[in-house]
């Protein structure tokens, strides 16, 4: 049995994502980061997540939707972490699929919330190809040595 970060001592980069609700990552996501926080640390990291649903990109009060949509988790990950990038992006939401986490779990028994989320793959896959795109130029452009290796 390997120690916890021996894995991912293979690797020399990290991306990081989890789905949010109500602008907390999954616990799943944040339980990763905590258990492996010294392994991620010590290499390059991006962050992300997805969440929002629809299209709009501003909100009725004029903010900006992904803004405020952030995960606060990504403020404690940017002290222990350090990020390169982080980034939220739209998700995805089937009220035919199994719920995911508590909040989901109690709003589907709530009586119309299934006309409270828009259903629908909102993911903006260009904007996510455009951002592992770019993730991937500083990986290949960067000397390994930059990383601490």
């Amino acid at each position: 049995m390997s120690r916890a970060g021996d894995e991912l001592g293979a690797y020399d980069a990290f991306v990081v994502g989890s789905a949010a609700y109500m602008v907390h990552w999954m616990k799943e996501g944040t339980a990763f980061v905590k258990r492996h926080r010294k392994a991620l640390a010590e290499k390059p990291v991006w962050l992300f997540s997805s969440g929002p649903l629809g299209t709009d990109l501003v909100d009725a009060e004029g903010n900006d939707v992904l803004e405020v949509s952030r995960p606060r988790e990504f403020d404690e990950f940017q002290a222990w972490l350090g990020p390169r990038g982080q980034k939220v992006f739209f998700g995805a939401w089937d009220p035919a699929s199994p719920p995911i986490g508590m909040t989901e779990k109690l709003l589907r028994r709530m009586a119309g919330s299934k006309e409270t989320l828009p259903a629908g793959d909102f993911r903006d896959w260009p904007a996510i190809d455009d951002w592992a795109a770019a993730i991937t130029l500083e990986l290949r452009t960067r000397q390994p040595a930059a990383f601490g290796a």
